[in-house]
């Protein structure tokens, strides 16, 4: 058995070792993805893994996701459109 993670290895790890760390991470729509790529980064040089080649994302796909799905971020926009639109029909 080779010592060298799986991928799924590796992103499970990455998960649990998430869960360990002092503080919280927010992820999502409405924040930005530094934070959580200077962590995979760290991660990943702790545990000798090859960076990550500048081809990278066609070689991966993603789950669908819900585009209208109801977030506070999409609530924000939600109200300030509906701000606008009022500001105008006052007029």
């Amino acid at each position: 058995m080779s010592n060298k993670l799986l991928p799924s290895e590796a992103l499970y790890g990455f998960a649990a070792w998430l869960t360990t760390r002092r503080g919280t991470l927010e992820l999502g729509e409405c924040h930005n993805a530094a934070e959580i790529c200077e962590l995979l980064n760290e991660f990943c040089i702790w545990n000798d893994l090859e960076p990550v080649r500048d081809e990278t994302w066609p070689n991966f796909s993603m789950p669908p996701r819900l585009w209208f799905r109801y977030t506070p971020c999409l609530a924000k926009i939600e109200w300030a459109v509906r701000k606008v639109i009022h500001d105008l029909l006052k007029d």
